[in-house]
C-alpha cells in the first residue's frame, strides 16, 4: 500500500482528534448530559477542549519546528515528545481545575483528570522507552465507550466495534511506517483503556 496512505491515516486519526471525539462521547453516552446540555453548551465545551488540549500542544510542536528545536513535527525522536506531553498534561490539569470552578458535571471533570494522567504516564514511559500515543488515544476512546455501557441509552457495541476497527487501521499504519513495534502499539491501547476504566 502507498506510504502516503499510511501517513494520511496517522494524521486523520491523530490523538488530538481522537481525544476530542472521546470527550464528546462522554457527553453523548451519558444520558443526563446528552439530554441536559444545550447545543450551545456542547459547542462551548467542544471549542474549549479543542483549543486547550489540542491546539495549544500543536502550536508548541509547530513553534519548536520553526525555531529549529526539532527536525520534524511528526515527533519521531523521543526527546521531541517530552515538551508536548508536558504541555498536554498541563492543559488537561488546567481544564480539570477550570471545570471544577465552573461546576461542570463530574464525568467531564473526571475525563480531564484522566487525560492529564494519560499524558503524565506517556511522558514517564517516553523517558525510558517508546509507546504509541496514537493507540493510547484509541484506548482512551474504547475506555470511554466501555465505562459508559452500564448507563448508556444506546447500544454501545457499534461504537466499540468502530473504535476497534479504526484503532486497527491506525496501528497498521504506524507499524507500516516503522514508527512503533507491535508491543508499543498494544501497550498503548491497553494503557488508554486501563486509565479510563479506573478514573471514569
Amino acid at each position: 500500500m502507498n506510504k502516503n496512505i499510511f501517513i494520511l491515516l496517522s494524521v486523520v486519526f491523530h490523538p488530538i482528534f481522537i481525544n476530542l471525539i472521546s470527550f464528546f462521547l462522554v457527553i453523548e453516552l451519558t444520558p443526563y448530559l446528552a439530554a441536559g446540555f444545550t447545543n450551545e453548551a456542547k459547542l462551548f465545551y467542544g471549542i474549549y477542549v479543542f483549543v486547550i488540549t489540542s491546539l495549544v500542544p500543536l502550536l508548541v510542536v509547530l513553534a519548536r519546528k520553526i525555531l529549529g528545536a526539532t527536525d520534524s513535527i511528526l515527533l519521531e525522536k523521543a526527546e521531541d515528545r517530552n515538551l508536548p506531553y508536558i504541555v498536554t498534561a498541563a492543559s488537561y490539569l488546567f481544564s480539570y481545575y477550570f471545570f471544577q470552578r465552573l461546576n461542570s458535571p463530574v464525568p467531564l471533570q473526571a475525563f480531564m483528570l484522566a487525560g492529564a494522567t494519560v499524558s503524565v504516564v506517556l511522558l514517564i514511559i517516553n523517558l525510558f522507552s517508546k509507546i504509541s500515543a496514537h493507540t493510547t488515544s484509541f484506548g482512551v476512546l474504547a475506555g470511554v465507550i466501555i465505562t459508559s455501557a452500564p448507563f448508556a441509552s444506546v447500544d454501545i457495541r457499534i461504537y466499540l466495534a468502530t473504535a476497534i476497527i479504526l484503532a486497527g487501521l491506525t496501528a497498521t499504519a504506524r507499524l507500516a511506517l516503522q514508527a512503533h513495534s507491535q508491543k508499543q502499539l498494544y501497550s498503548g491501547f491497553l494503557l488508554g483503556i486501563g486509565i479510563m476504566w479506573i478514573m471514569l
